[in-house]
């Protein structure tokens, strides 16, 4: 008598599981397009959930704003040419005797390298500061960064990212994939 409706459970479960997969291996994908097309872009992440207050309106789950690291053009010029003149000075002191090293006041020093977060900046995706973004990290860039954000945060495509990322979750996205973990919220 209810064979029917059990077909319809299970054919909507299928198609729920399809859609997560084929969902994740797309946005990805898309996503690692992006990420190799502009090194410049470190990670992306965002939090999305179900908020829990209750005013009486009814809490539905959302992609909250996209932020983007992203590589400081500025700030990895100046540190490329600490880290060539490092290496030039440093091959210098190599070339010279220890003795010729001392009458000079030359030492072998090692590299430290600040690491790559120092060189980036968190950038929130608004329209609000969008001419300046583009100018600072090229237009083209920039463009692509505020399109994924719109389809992302898009009222269409809550549904897919839930299933895909699931619900009380922050994603951060790198050239290593994708890491999922628990967002707490109030």
């Amino acid at each position: 008598m209810f064979q029917a409706l059990q077909e319809l459970t299970d054919e909507t479960e299928r198609l729920q599981k399809k859609i997560e997969e084929r969902g994740k291996a797309v946005f990805l994908q898309a996503t690692q397009d992006l990420l190799d097309k502009f090194p410049q872009i470190r990670a992306l992440h965002w939090t999305q959930y179900t908020p829990y207050f209750n005013d009486g309106d009814p809490c539905y789950f959302r992609v909250n704003s996209l932020n983007v690291l992203m590589s400081d053009p500025e700030k990895t010029a100046k540190y490329e040419a600490e880290k060539r003149a490092h290496k030039d000075k440093q091959a210098t002191a190599k070339a010279l005797s220890e003795e010729q090293r001392k009458k000079l006041g030359i030492e072998l020093e090692e590299w430290i390298d600040p690491g790559l977060e120092s060189l980036c900046e968190d950038e929130y995706v608004s329209s609000y500061s969008a001419d300046k973004k583009k100018a600072k990290y090229g237009h083209e860039c920039w463009g692509a960064i505020v399109q994924l954000a719109e389809w992302i945060e898009h009222k269409s495509n809550q549904d897919t990212m839930e299933a895909v990322f699931g619900d009380h979750v922050e994603v951060t996205v790198t050239r290593k994939g994708a890491e999922i973990t628990e967002h707490e919220h109030d």
